[in-house]
């Protein structure tokens, strides 16, 4: 595709119904996403390609916006493409969609793992705290950790000094620790640098469709034994979640506003109702609960 090609991508890409006051409408100012970190799970991987013209980009979103005036609309920008993705700098996409939101007093919320969001600070700012949430996104702690897992992303040194920037010219910035990743996820280290009293939310590597990893270049997702050495099921990547639950959410369960969505199931995979649950350290004994989810690998389809 060469840039102002008409493709039919529609910027607000998708509504999810959560209740009757909450809808989140989905924001994609790109059509991939150039971090292609190894977990990814939302097919988005792959050179980053903007939508329109940029010239054009303004007068597209307004029109789609103009079906949008409910004030129940939440507007999820960078939830399968990263909101500050690789060409950001240049297209300036998402400023223009925040530039908009703000302007018609939207909700927003907008996830990334780039520092380049601290650009915005200015829009931000000016926007109500409870109209805007910043979500920086976190898998581990150092560069040389998440080489093994995000390699072409910013760094997470880069990204917890946007986090303090962010915090400390008051903008309602939180943190994604996700995918929470057994063996790789340092996460006693993050919330030591974390700002304290933030909200964090948790949310565990989910597998895919077949809910078992697969060896290198068998599928174009993630794989467990690409970087830890071994192969991962479900069952196993969520008790080890609980147990985190358990263990260091509870010695700083005081010190953050802490969200740890459920452990991955097959009915949560489906409808993504595991947002929408919560856990509590202690509330699950690993075993217990993994017992009562068990989930049995799909098999593949042999050929022939």
């Amino acid at each position: 595709m060469k840039l102002g090609d008409s493709t039919g991508y529609q910027i607000i890409k998708y509504k999810r119904d959560y209740s009757e006051k909450l809808v989140i409408a989905g924001v994609e100012p790109y059509i991939k996403c150039g971090y292609r970190c190894f977990y990814c799970i939302t097919d988005s991987q792959g050179k980053t390609r903007p939508v329109v013209d940029p010239a054009s980009f303004r007068g597209l979103f307004r029109e789609e916006l103009s079906h949008f005036n409910d004030p129940k609309y939440l507007f999820g920008i960078g939830v399968a493409t990263d909101a500050y993705s690789d060409i950001e700098g240049e297209c300036g996409f998402t400023r223009i969609i925040l530039e908009e939101l703000a302007a018609g007093g939207h909700a927003v919320s907008v996830t990334t793992k780039s520092p380049l969001v601290t650009r915005d600070i200015d829009i931000f700012t000016r926007m109500p705290k409870d109209k805007h949430k910043v979500i920086i996104s976190f898998t581990c702690s150092t560069s040389e950790l998440a080489q093994r897992c995000e390699p072409q992303a910013p760094p997470p040194e880069a990204r917890l000094a946007a986090l303090h920037e962010l915090h400390n010219a008051g903008v309602n910035a939180c943190v994604l620790m996700a995918p929470w990743i057994p063996g790789l996820t340092d996460t006693a280290r993050l919330l030591e640098l974390f700002p304290k009293g933030i909200k964090v939310f948790f949310q565990p590597l989910e597998l895919g469709d077949v809910f078992s990893e697969t060896r290198d270049n068998e599928r174009v997702h993630f794989s467990a034994a690409l970087f830890m050495g071994r192969e991962w099921t479900q069952n196993e990547i969520n008790r080890a979640y609980i147990n985190e639950c358990n263990t260091v959410g509870k010695q700083y369960w005081k010190q953050f506003d802490m969200e740890w969505r459920w452990p991955i199931t097959r009915e949560t995979h489906a409808d993504n109702s595991g947002y929408l649950k919560r856990m509590r350290p202690g509330r699950y004994d690993p075993d217990q609960w993994v017992a009562e989810h068990h989930i049995e690998p799909r098999l593949p389809v042999s050929a022939g």
